[in-house]
C-alpha cells in the first residue's frame, strides 16, 4: 500500500516537472490571459515618438554581465529572466554580448545635442532652413531623446558573439545567422520580444505570456496594447 502511494506521488511530481519543462521550452500561451492584463503595470510601459519620456524614471537598477564579456545596467526586475535567457543560450552553445541597456534621459540628451552640433559644424550651417535639414538628418540616425526605451531599463540590445563577428555594425542581416535566430526564437520564453523588426538586436521585456502572444501573432507592442484596450472595452 505504501509503495503504491509512493509511486502515485512520484508520478505526480514527474508529471508536474514535465509540464513545467514544456511550458518553459515552448511558445505555449494563454491567449485569454494575454489580453486581460493591467496596462498600467511596469512591464507595459509604452515609449515611442508619440509617447516620449519627459523626465527620469525612478527604479532599482542592477548590473548584469553578458556571456560575451560585456556588462550593462537594467531594471532589477528583469535581471533574473535576462540571466536565465543568457544561461539557456550558453547551454545551446551561444555566447551573448549585451550591447546596451539602461541609459539616462540626460545622457541621451547629451548624445543627441552633440550629434547636432557636430553635424551643423560639418555642414557649416548658418540659417534656420539648414539647421532644420540637419535635425531631420540626425533624427534618422538617432531617435529623439525620450522616444526610445533605454531610460526604462526594460530594453536590451543584445546579439550573439557569432552574429557580431559576422556583422559587427549591427546590420539587420544578423537575423540571418543561426545563433541570432536562436536568440530571437527563444527570447519570448523568458519574457522578451524583438521590439522592432528592423532591429533584430533590440529586445524589450514584457513578461513571458505577453511576449509569446506578441511573437506568435507577429505584433508590435503598440498593436498588442491596442488589442488589450479593445478587450477592455468589451467588458
Amino acid at each position: 500500500m505504501k509503495k503504491n502511494i509512493l509511486f502515485v506521488i512520484l508520478g505526480a511530481m514527474i508529471a508536474l516537472l514535465v509540464a513545467v519543462f514544456i511550458n518553459l521550452n515552448s511558445n505555449t500561451v494563454d491567449n485569454k490571459k494575454a489580453l486581460n492584463v493591467n496596462l498600467s503595470n511596469w512591464k507595459y510601459y509604452l515609449v515611442n515618438e508619440n509617447n516620449p519620456i519627459t523626465s527620469e524614471i525612478t527604479f532599482k537598477k542592477a548590473s548584469i554581465a553578458g556571456t560575451g564579456g560585456s556588462t550593462i545596467k537594467v531594471d532589477s526586475r528583469i535581471k533574473k529572466p535576462l540571466q536565465n535567457l543568457l544561461n539557456a543560450a550558453s547551454k545551446a552553445g551561444y555566447k551573448v554580448s549585451l550591447i546596451s541597456g539602461y541609459q539616462s534621459l540626460a545622457s541621451q540628451d547629451a548624445t543627441y545635442n552633440q550629434a547636432l552640433q557636430k553635424a551643423s559644424l560639418k555642414e557649416a550651417v548658418t540659417d534656420l532652413a539648414g539647421m532644420q535639414k540637419i535635425i531631420e538628418k540626425v533624427r534618422k540616425e538617432i531617435i529623439n531623446p525620450g522616444a526610445n526605451e533605454y531610460p526604462t531599463g526594460l530594453a536590451v540590445d543584445m546579439a550573439t558573439v557569432a552574429a557580431l563577428d559576422k556583422y559587427p555594425n549591427l546590420s539587420t542581416k544578423i537575423a540571418d545567422t543561426k545563433s541570432q535566430q536562436w536568440l530571437i526564437k527563444n527570447a519570448p520564453n523568458y519574457g522578451f520580444i524583438v521590439r522592432q523588426k528592423n532591429q533584430p538586436w533590440h529586445f524589450r521585456y514584457v513578461g513571458i505570456n505577453s511576449a509569446r502572444y506578441i511573437t506568435n501573432n507577429d505584433l508590435t507592442l503598440e498593436e498588442y496594447i491596442g488589442r488589450v484596450q479593445q478587450e477592455e472595452k468589451k467588458k
